[in-house]
């Protein structure tokens, strides 16, 4: 759509109302709100204003605006907040904690009311005692509550339910007095609500006393197990006395916040007093501050935070001063009920606050900092450790390997990935070992090797074609090839080596429909295979998923009467990717492109960039990424596997084995035929160490699914046409093999699921 933005903004009306920018992708990218539409917005595409270099580059992508017009400057604030929080826009200062804060809630409505942890405050006749920061600390007073009151933790509706059913657990280790036996009146049992409406309400001198007593009672009696339970719940209920510490001698609910930046992120330190007392405290990161005022920030931050909160307090004491003060106390006002005040102390025991506030938060960003060193030692710093052990620059990309098996049974393969010292399990692999029968590991890292760089190659071929018809089409069109537009050839595909959806060949080029990936080719959300991608009928063992030894072929047709049941798993060659490594019975549309036309729906880096926004691209499979450092856990015989399949397949990659010692543990690398040893207290070790544990997990759980599912078989396993479903649809109806053998077809195809084929061949099983 064609939109002049200086004829628009000759239109904007001299009104109160919010502003939304969009970019050429149809995203906002900005809310703002504004007094005067027109003098506001106008500002943006002033060449003489002094804009900061972040609204710069928004201004840069704006395509369009839009307005919405408002009766006052207050529906615009609540407006642009409701806003900002729906769309969350790239440009707005954003809150990156999306907290909500739970409450304990008193059912005090109810005949026998109960005492429940509540993540919202809801509009109904219970009562509610909070915010609180933390959700442990309203676990403990739950517990400590129900221990020294006995209320009902139950869903029963009492006095209705009383007597139906026997009492819970609670009643019998002593946390409940069982009303719902009729043991307690409804009289007495709300006199306890009523001291735990005390408690929450901070009086703890009625409980102390009464457990004082009836400490000092036990231990006269001599009963010194019931002294020492009083003992512990009476410490327990003066650690939570001891955590809202006074404050003030005003008994006002009120917040202090202040914020300290670092670049371009901010934390904004809240304490939370109610009543005079500090109840709790907390702190929230904001990103894409860099080139704003403290001012702004903390605008944002209370626009923000308070729009989602239903607490608002009577005062906030603010470190700084903010934009629009007299609008948001109204509208703070409004959410509240009653008149809250914004202030700014410049001396006495709130500025101290603030100064504290000031403090904590300077020292998350401090901590942030530090972790986030410590972090990249542990990963790029180890990187590039091995790298100088090994004189390897530019390690980025390691894949490690192991095999797994119990005496050649079900033996399996392992393949997990590194990217710059940090797991990247979506290119997590797992192969089911076909070739190779008995526990021979060399045979079978052999095998997956093979199986594994392959892959790569097809990938690369398929890329090297795609290129050769782009550069014909062009000659044949008298077009020009820019650089950007060829797929890389050779060695690594990187994540830019994708094909753009405005260089997609027209129509009358002269790609073949089977190097297009067709739009009816794509997988419905459901993940329903089509013909071409799945397997024969005989290709198939079970309807448990077990793919059969011999090698199966992505050719192979499944016609749509054999169409597998939801229990069957089909993945390209045997391969399930990291993220389903406990979920074999799962379909993922990336391993069921035709193997031609391995493409896929994937979101570009380079337009990303361009645009700020993800856009739909094709990408090759994560396969294709071949990696720069492969390890394999094993020594000297390993290695020499790796190297005779890459000189089988005329590859380059460095191979190190990870050596172990007597006791299984990393000893140091295996390379160019000489053993390496390690500093075991470098972090480079830890790396190497983390590397080969987690090959290790990963094979080892596979092959313990595998063989798992083997162990657990029903004789129904071997009836054709009888999966998983209908298997346990059987066993739920008959209850017993001996019940399904002695059933008729017209009982057999009445159980849900079943039909009369189905049924017929479960009847002539067990008669055959």
């Amino acid at each position: 759509m064609f939109f002049d933005i200086e004829e628009e903004l000759k239109k904007l009306p001299a009104k109160p109302g919010v502003y939304i920018m969009h970019d050429s992708n149809d995203n906002i990218i900005y809310v703002g709100k504004a007094i005067s539409l027109k003098n506001r917005v106008r500002q943006y595409f002033q060449s003489s204003r002094n804009l900061t270099p972040k609204i710069q580059q928004m201004v840069s992508h704006i395509n369009y605006f839009e307005y919405i017009i408002t009766d006052s400057e207050l529906e615009a604030l609540v407006l642009e907040c409701n806003l900002i929080k729906e769309h969350r826009p790239k440009y707005n200062t954003m809150l990156k904690d999306d907290k909500s804060y739970p409450y304990i809630k008193v059912t005090v409505n109810e005949a026998y009311p109960r005492v429940l942890f509540a993540r919202q405050r809801g509009k109904d006749k219970a009562k509610y005692f909070g915010p609180y920061t933390s959700s442990k600390s309203i676990k403990d007073t739950l517990e400590l509550l129900r221990k020294i009151y006995f209320i009902r933790t139950c869903n029963r509706n009492l006095p209705k339910d009383i007597g139906k059913d026997r009492p819970c657990l609670y009643y019998h280790i002593k946390q409940c007095k069982a009303p719902c036996q009729g043991y307690v009146s409804e009289a007495e049992y709300k006199e306890s609500i009523q001291k735990v409406l005390e408690f929450l309400n901070g009086n703890y001198s009625l409980v102390t006393k009464e457990l004082e007593e009836k400490m000092k009672q036990a231990a006269e009696n001599l009963e010194f197990e019931n002294a020492a339970e009083y003992r512990d719940l009476l410490n327990s209920v003066m650690q939570i006395a001891q955590k809202q510490k006074i404050t003030s001698s005003e008994l006002e609910d009120r917040d202090i916040l202040a914020l300290a930046t670092a670049g371009n992120e901010a934390v904004v330190q809240v304490f939370f007093i109610r009543s005079g007392k500090l109840i709790g405290r907390d702190h929230f990161y904001l990103t894409g501050v860099e080139h704003e005022s403290k001012s702004s920030i903390l605008t944002s931050f209370v626009k923000q935070f308070y729009a989602g909160t239903p607490l608002i307090p009577r005062e906030l004491i603010l470190g700084e001063s903010i934009e629009d003060q007299e609008i948001i106390e109204e509208w703070l006002s409004s959410k509240r009920g009653q008149k809250v005040y914004i202030k700014v102390p410049i001396k006495g025991e709130k500025e101290r606050l603030v100064e504290l506030a000031r403090k904590n938060a300077s020292l998350v960003l401090q901590q942030d900092a530090e972790k986030i060193k410590r972090e990249e030692a542990r990963t790029v710093g180890a990187l590039k450790q091995i790298g100088e052990l090994l004189n390897i620059p530019g390690i980025r990309r390691i894949e490690a390997f192991d095999i797994s098996n119990t005496s050649g049974f079900e033996s399996v393969g392992s393949m997990v990935v590194y990217e710059n010292g940090k797991p990247k399990r979506n290119d997590y692999r797992k192969f089911k070992i076909r070739s190779v029968k008995g526990p021979d590991d060399y045979a079978s890292m052999e095998e997956v090797l093979t199986r594994r760089l392959t892959h790569a190659i097809r990938e690369e071929r398929a890329l090297h074609e795609k290129n050769a018809l782009l550069e014909e089409h062009a000659v044949q069109e008298g077009h020009t090839i820019r650089k950007e537009d060829v797929l890389p050839e050779e060695g690594t595909l990187h994540e830019e080596g994708t094909l753009h959806e405005e260089d997609a060949l027209p129509e009358e080029g002269t790609l073949r429909e089977e190097d297009v990936l067709r739009e009816e080719d794509a997988l419905p959300e459901e993940g329903t295979l089509h013909e071409e991608d799945v397997l024969r009928e005989e290709d198939v063992l079970r309807e448990e998923g077990t793919l059969r030894e011999d090698v199966i072929c992505k050719e192979d047709v499944l016609r749509k009467e054999d169409t597998l049941p939801e229990e069957d798993i089909l993945h390209e060659e045997d391969i399930i990717h990291g993220e389903d490594a406990l979920r074999e019975d799962t379909l993922h549309e990336e391993d069921t492109f035709p193997e031609e036309d391995p493409l896929h729906e994937e979101h570009s880096p380079r337009e990303e960039q361009q645009h700020g926004e993800k856009s739909p691209v094709r990408e090759y499979d994560s396969f294709n990424k071949l990696p720069d450092l492969i390890m394999m856990d094993g020594g000297k015989g390993q290695v020499n596997i790796a190297k005779k399949v890459l000189d089988n397949l005329n590859m380059v990659i460095p191979v190190c084995g990870m050596v172990k010692d007597d006791n299984h543990r990393t000893r140091g690398l295996y390379y160019n035929n000489t053993e390496i040893p390690i500093d075991t207290h470098s972090e480079a070790f830890r790396l190497i160490t983390r590397i080969q544990d987690e090959t290790h997990r990963f094979a080892i759980e596979y092959h313990k699914l595998l063989r798992g599912k083997t162990q657990i078989r029903s004789v129904l396993d071997d009836i054709k046409g009888v999966g998983a479903a209908r298997r346990k649809a059987l066993m739920k109806h008959f209850q017993s093999i001996e019940a399904i053998k002695e059933a008729s077809v017209e009982e057999l195809a009445a159980v849900p699921s079943m039909n009369k084929p189905a049924a017929e061949k479960v009847y002539e099983f067990f008669r055959s």
